[in-house]
């Protein structure tokens, strides 16, 4: 008998970003450190010297089945009690 385990993932402990949208471009070049995880498991990450925050969300606006789980840049820090709609609203 021959077991296969899934891979492990792992976060990187810090990203740089680029390539963000002409509304967020101020972003780009800002390195955000591993900050924690979410109820979901997913990493988030908050901008050095800022109040800015990269973290997954599986229905950003808690709309339902429908929505695309998308990763999200915002100035909150995502609620990681919750399994969706990280930012509330």
């Amino acid at each position: 008998l021959t077991t296969t385990r899934a891979p492990v993932f792992v976060a990187p402990k810090s990203l740089t970003l680029s390539g963000a949208c002409a509304y967020k471009r101020a972003m780009n070049g800002l390195t955000y450190d591993l900050a924690g995880t979410s109820a979901d498991g997913w990493p988030f990450y908050k901008a050095k010297g800022v109040d800015e925050y990269i973290y997954h969300d599986a229905d950003c606006d808690g709309a339902g089945i429908n929505t695309v789980a998308m990763w999200v840049l915002d100035s909150s820090k995502p609620n990681t009690t919750a399994l969706y709609d990280l930012d509330g609203d």
